[in-house]
C-alpha cells in the first residue's frame, strides 16, 4: 500500500528553512489540508528515568504561543536494543496531514541515533492500515498450546471480550489454530488470529473495545526506506542536543 502523503511528505518542498526552531527546537514540517503546502512545527523531546521519551509536536500560532497536534511516547529497551511500544496520538489531524508519519520517525530516528534493532508498536485495530503504510507488520507471537477444552474455552473468552458473535470469533481463531496429533493438543499464533480478526471488523465496520491492540514492528525493507527518508529529512540525526543523562531520575526536558 502506498500512502500519498507518505510520498508528498518526503519531497524536497517538505524540508525546513533552518533544523532549528528560534525557541532551539528540532523542526519538521506537515501538511496544511487546506492548502496542500508546508507547515513548520517543532518537536520538544523529554526523558522519564532515562528510560521512556516522549516528543511532543508543537506548531506555532500567529500570537507565537505553542499549540501541541501531536505527542509520541516510547520507552527505551537497551539491553533489548528496541524502541517499545508507548503512546501515540494526532491531536491535529483534522488540520494536517502527516503528523503520525512525523511521529514514526521520530522513534525510528531514535533507534538509528541507539544502534537499535528494531522499533515495536501497539496499533490499535481501526489505525492498521495507516501502520501497514508506515511499514509496520504484525510480531510473530509465540504460540499458545491447550486440549479440547481449552480450546473452547478460549473461543467463549475472546467472544466475551471482544463482545461479537462466537460464530466470528471461531472463524479466525481456528483458521491459526494447529492440530498437534503427537500431543493430542493445538498450538495457536495468538498475535496473527488477532490481525485476521482486527482486519475483518474494519472491513466489515464491526466496532471493537477500546484497548484492543496489535503488536506490530518494522519489517526489514521498510527500516532501509525509512533510514533513506531521514538522511534526507532528519528530525533529531546531526543535530547536537543534549542527550538523556543516565543517572536522571524523574522527568529530564531536553531542549
Amino acid at each position: 500500500m502506498i500512502s500519498k502523503t507518505l510520498a508528498q511528505l518526503y519531497t524536497p518542498k517538505f524540508n525546513t528553512k533552518a533544523r532549528l526552531s528560534s525557541d532551539g527546537l528540532p523542526l519538521t514540517t506537515v501538511i496544511d489540508k487546506l492548502t496542500g503546502e508546508p507547515v513548520e512545527v517543532a518537536v520538544k523531546p523529554m526523558v522519564y528515568n532515562n528510560v521512556m521519551e516522549q516528543y511532543n509536536f508543537l506548531r506555532k500560532k500567529k500570537n507565537g504561543h505553542y499549540e501541541e497536534i501531536g505527542c509520541r511516547m516510547f520507552d527505551v529497551n537497551r539491553p533489548n536494543k528496541k524502541i517499545q511500544p508507548g503512546y501515540m496520538e494526532s491531536s491535529g489531524n483534522n488540520r494536517f496531514s502527516g503528523i503520525g508519519f512525523r511521529m514514526h520517525q521520530i522513534a525510528i530516528e531514535r533507534m538509528m541515533e541507539l544502534g537499535f534493532d528494531n522499533v515495536e508498536i501497539f496499533a490499535s485495530y481501526d489505525a492498521l492500515p495507516f501502520h501497514y503504510k508506515s511499514g509496520f507488520k504484525a510480531v510473530a507471537s509465540d504460540e499458545l498450546s491447550f486440549n479440547d477444552e481449552g480450546l473452547k474455552r478460549h473461543i467463549q473468552y475472546y467472544a466475551n471480550e471482544y463482545k461479537i458473535d462466537v460464530d466470528i470469533i471461531e472463524k479466525f481463531f481456528m483458521k491459526n489454530v494447529k492440530k498437534v496429533p503427537s500431543r493430542d493438543s493445538y498450538t495457536f499464533d495468538f498475535n496473527k488470529y488477532k490481525e485476521d480478526l482486527f482486519n475483518y471488523c474494519m472491513e466489515h465496520k464491526i466496532k471493537l473495545p477500546l484497548g484492543s491492540v496489535l503488536d506490530m514492528e518494522l519489517t526489514y525493507p521498510a527500516k532501509r526506506l525509512w533510514e533513506e527518508r531521514i538522511r534526507r529529512q532528519p528530525i533529531l540525526l546531526g543535530i547536537d542536543y543534549p542527550k538523556p543523562n543516565p543517572n536522571k531520575k524523574g522527568f529530564e526536558f531536553l531542549l
